[in-house]
């Protein structure tokens, strides 16, 4: 079966509140279906020319200019672990830059750091940056998707607090909250590179019961991680989640959704871009020279457009 690839701006289940797959979705189907959200994802990141998804960076090394500007190659701007300024390039303790003191984070959404009262040495590659960037927002709701029902032997219902989160925190937090019902050690984390949330038990036994629980918002939270709900993990000490999660904004994942739909269409002779269509043979023609406008206004709002500083 095709995977999706860690960089998917969307997933099944997402696609499935649109297109329904489910256990009686054609596999065939379901695989195309997949592929097309890969090949989508792919041709978006290229055309918008950055990558999205969170991610750590280490040692990203730029020239100094002489001036105050640093723009980072990813984007939005998490946080900042490390800054370094060395013309030498050795990026020794004395050359690390403190935050707050000698810099700041200008435009996180831009990617841009504003060194305070001075400027960057000028030289080559002699700024060396560690940072956090990309897209990770996960909304958490009360009474909607605030809830993960599992067993360590007992029935548990952990809930959690409301509230924006990146991938990490998220993890933290789903931990916290588990961890304290249970007198095992359970923990939740997110992978950067896979882009999937993997909970863990020290304990005998651990079942997350997305189906058996019948419970809406730990099956909203369970689909939020990436994982599939439509039966339980069970028999096992560590689960890891289906599918990558997304945490890109709803637009841009919205667009890949109407691309994969478009395109599936065109694959299915189905209604998008059909121009006519006759009943004796039931031919049908379509059109798919241009995609429909909204999705383009859409990617075309992510695409990189970075003034010289």
């Amino acid at each position: 079966m095709a995977v999706l690839i860690p960089s998917c701006l969307t997933d099944l289940n997402r696609i499935s509140t649109l297109m329904s797959p489910s256990a009686s979705f054609p596999a065939e189907d379901q695989n195309m279906i997949i592929m097309l959200i890969n090949s989508i994802s792919r041709y978006i990141t290229r055309m918008c020319k950055r990558e999205f998804k969170y991610k750590s960076v280490s040692n990203e090394d730029a020239d100094g200019r002489g001036v105050e500007w640093l723009k980072l190659n990813y984007y939005p701007i998490v946080s900042v672990t490390s800054i370094y300024d060395d013309v030498n390039r050795l990026f020794t303790a004395s050359s690390l830059l403190t935050e707050g003191t000698d810099f700041e984070i200008y435009n996180a959404n831009a990617g841009i750091i504003r060194y305070l009262d001075g400027s960057f040495a000028s030289g080559t590659s002699n700024v060396r940056s560690t940072y956090v960037a990309g897209y990770s927002e996960f909304q958490v709701v009360k009474g909607s998707n605030d809830q993960v029902n599992f067993s360590d032997g007992t029935a548990r219902t952990a809930t959690l607090d409301e509230g924006a989160y990146n991938a990490v925190s998220l993890a933290a937090h789903i931990q916290t909250k588990m961890d304290a019902l249970s007198s095992d050690t359970i923990t939740c984390v997110y992978s950067s590179i896979s882009h999937k949330f993997t909970i863990a038990s020290n304990g005998s036994t651990l079942s997350l019961t997305w189906l058996s629980s019948a419970n809406a918002r730990s099956q909203e939270l369970g689909k939020l991680i990436g994982f599939v709900v439509t039966a339980d993990d069970s028999s096992a000490l560590s689960y890891t989640s289906d599918y990558p999660a997304i945490g890109v904004p709803d637009d841009l994942s919205d667009a890949v959704e109407s691309f994969v739909r478009f395109r599936y269409a065109e694959a299915k002779e189905k209604r998008i871009g059909m121009f006519s269509q006759s009943s004796g043979d039931s031919s049908s023609s379509f059109d798919f020279s241009n995609l429909p406008s909204y999705i383009n206004e859409i990617i075309q709002q992510y695409r990189i457009r970075r003034i010289t500083l």
